[in-house]
């Protein structure tokens, strides 16, 4: 699975919006939201780290989190 360059920017601005200390990086749904992209293709982004592991979520996609707050884990 190859990553796009605005995947990677994307998850640079998402990265660049938390920083909790608590282990884990929480953007926030307005960091989300407010990024500018075509939603389907967010949400598709989103799926695609919930599937590989690197992103998790409660009840809406976009009030996500990252697991880890290591960006040599999150990059990899």
């Amino acid at each position: 699975m190859s990553i796009k360059d605005d995947e990677i920017e994307f998850l640079q601005y998402l990265i660049s919006k938390c920083n909790n200390g608590k282990g884990y990086c929480q953007p926030g749904r307005d960091a989300v939201k407010e990024y500018n992209m075509n939603n389907k293709r967010k949400t598709y982004i989103l799926n695609k780290w919930d599937n590989k592991g690197l992103w998790d979520y409660g009840v809406s996609l976009y009030s996500g989190w990252f697991k880890t707050e290591n960006k040599d884990e999150i990059f990899k």
